[in-house]
């Protein structure tokens, strides 16, 4: 049950007004309710702290009890800065959240985590990478965090639903305006299993700087940050500068150096940002956890091996596959279904295959 000084907290937390001037305001009292009563009363202490943002509170006090409703009514958890639940890794972050707003288990908030974060206009070896270690990570049972962008974002969440792992999606606007929109399914079934959490209010909506600010919450909740491909110009460079800031392990895959999409990865590698991984087993290490056996290699048939050789790094239509293998269409038809259930391979659009 949300107490008077959570609700104070929210209300707030709701105006769009500098960090500052509400991290001035709430400090006033440990009792919030005070603050409240010094609004009703237009105590100079408010009025010094607010300047020309205290007519908006006060003419908007009548409001206080409504903002709690839309809430209620979706399910959202509400966690403020001085609920028992709020992480204790995120009080340490650059200006931290008021209030975490929470669709699904929050129980997630303090688990052993790694943050997941890379390009949205993602390559074919980034895809491969990002999945490949989404994968094991999530199978370790680590919470993989990241930010429900396009590209690898994306693909670590779907990765680690695809094996029943857990994931928290930290997002950049409030519940209503889930940003991209394409993404509205997917939030729908991380919503179920793991975490939606944003600071923003139901309604906000996706401004451009709340990106890089977003990340700050992706590094902060993280106990490491890997960065599976990005470009120099991307905006993970912010999540990257934020880990290196908060002291958390940072973690890089090399790219193709020719490749502009791993310009980002090689650079920060270049200048000892962070430690190179070559396999999830490498970031593990770190977690002292051992991947299963069964999770480590996968004994392939000789047809198998052929097929893994002929796809390598690309995505190949059927026709191509059989062309380049020989077999007849009605075993490569069998193998191609049975490398998909063992996770081998996948089938993508256009009826292709790839690693």
């Amino acid at each position: 049950m949300i107490n008077i000084n959570d609700k104070v907290i929210l209300w707030i937390d709701s105006f769009e007004i500098p960090y500052k001037k509400k991290e001035g305001l709430l400090s006033l009292y440990d009792d919030k309710k005070f603050i409240l009563e010094d609004i009703r009363q237009k105590s100079q202490n408010v009025v010094k702290i607010l300047g020309n943002n205290f007519d908006m509170l006060f003419e908007n006090l009548q409001t206080f009890d409504n903002v709690f409703d839309v809430y209620a009514k979706h399910n959202v958890k509400i966690i403020t800065y001085i609920n028992p639940n709020y992480p204790e890794r995120l009080k340490n972050i650059d200006n931290p959240p008021f209030v975490l707003y929470c669709i699904g288990d929050i129980n997630l908030l303090n688990s052993q985590s790694i943050g997941i974060v890379g390009s949205r206009k993602v390559t074919n070896y980034g895809r491969i990478v990002t999945e490949k270690f989404a994968t094991a990570l999530a199978k370790a049972g680590l919470t993989v965090i990241s930010g429900l962008a396009h590209g690898v974002d994306s693909i670590a969440h779907q990765s680690t639903l695809d094996v029943n792992g857990k994931t928290i999606a930290v997002l950049g606007g409030g519940f209503a305006n889930i940003y991209p929109a394409e993404n509205y399914g997917l939030a729908l079934k991380i919503a179920k299993t793991g975490l939606l959490v944003t600071e923003y209010s139901y309604y906000q909506n996706n401004d451009a700087f709340h990106f890089p600010l977003r990340n700050r919450i992706i590094a902060g909740l993280s106990d490491g940050v890997l960065i599976t491909e990005a470009s120099e110009q991307s905006g993970t460079m912010h999540t990257k500068n934020y880990a290196i800031d908060y002291g958390k392990e940072l973690y890089l895959v090399p790219g193709n150096i020719t490749s502009s999409s791993s310009g980002g990865c090689n650079n920060a590698i270049k200048n000892l940002q962070g430690a190179v991984v070559l396999s999830p087993q490498d970031i593990l290490d770190n977690y002292n956890i051992q991947l299963k056996m069964e999770d480590k290699k996968i004994e392939l048939t000789s047809d198998e091996k052929l097929i893994i050789n002929i796809i390598g790094d690309e995505e190949l239509p059927f026709q191509v596959i059989a062309l380049k293998s020989k077999l007849n269409i009605n075993k490569l038809n069998s193998l191609l279904i049975a490398m998909q259930l063992k996770g081998i391979i996948k089938k993508v659009a256009g009826n292709c295959y790839r690693k």
